[in-house]
Formats: structure tokens, sequence, C-alpha cells
């Protein structure tokens, strides 16, 4: 996971830095939006009874849902999380590890969007347990899938 902050959290169009430490992230999901369009009137598919079941049709938009992740704690990607947060215009760049296919090199999906972190999640300080920062992205333009 990369984001084009130079690795500081600095003015978006820098340097794209991955992140260390990254433990855990998902993908965008994506969601059809969609609308009932059931009529009162309606008959079933062959023109004859009425048909009581409703209908629903897609908007032809899409819900672009968060993105989660962790990192191990450090000083370092706590601050520079806490430097992203509502900072609009950011790229971030998910790369998937190899999708295990028959290839004989490793076949790695690269998602691209531009969006902002939205939530950094309360971190606990346990004795004897590695510490980890969740937090979440929003997705703001449609992800590229390369």
């Amino acid at each position: 996971m990369a984001v084009d902050d130079a690795g500081n959290g600095a003015a978006p169009g820098g340097t794209s830095t991955k992140f260390a430490g990254l433990v855990t992230f998902n993908l965008p999901s994506l969601e059809a939006n969609k609308f009932e369009s059931t009529e009162l009137d309606q008959k079933k598919a062959d023109g004859t009874t009425p048909d009581g079941y409703e209908r629903e049709l897609p908007t032809g938009t899409v819900k672009i849902g968060q993105v989660k992740g962790e990192l191990h704690y450090t000083k370092a990607n706590y601050l520079r999380l806490q430097k992203l947060i509502a900072a609009r215009g950011y790229t971030f760049v998910l790369t998937s590890p190899d999708d295990l296919s028959a290839s004989p090199t490793a076949t790695l999906l690269t998602t691209t969007f531009s969006g902002f972190v939205s939530k950094i999640d309360d971190l606990k300080f346990e004795k004897g347990n590695p510490v980890s920062i969740p937090f979440e992205f929003t997705v703001q333009s449609q992800p590229a899938y390369t």
C-alpha cells in the first residue's frame, strides 16, 4: 500500500511511498445502487396474471466502499496517518499479493484511486502484545484495476 505523500504526509503529488509494517488491507467493495420499479398493475413476463413481486433496477451508479486496513504501530506510521486524515487529493495504490496462478511469474493486481484517510481507530497498548493501527480510507473516484 502506497500513497503519494513522500512518506510523511506532505502535499499530494509527491513521491509515492509504501507504508512500512502493513498487516492487512481490503480492496474497496463495489455495490450496484438500485431502486424499486414495481408497478401496481404489472403483469408477469408472459402478460397474464398480476405479478405481486417487487422489481428492482440498477441506477447506473456504483457505490464504492471503504478501504480498511491495519499497520504495525510505529510513531512514524501514526503521525503519517494523522497528517492524511481528511486531506483530499492523494493517490492510493494497493498491490495484492500473487494470485497463485499457474504462471511462472507473480500476477499482481494493482488498484489505484484518489481518496483520503477517513478514520484512525483507537490504539490499544497492551503489555506483551504487538500494537496495530486500524484505519479506513474513503475512495473518491472510480478505482483503476491493472
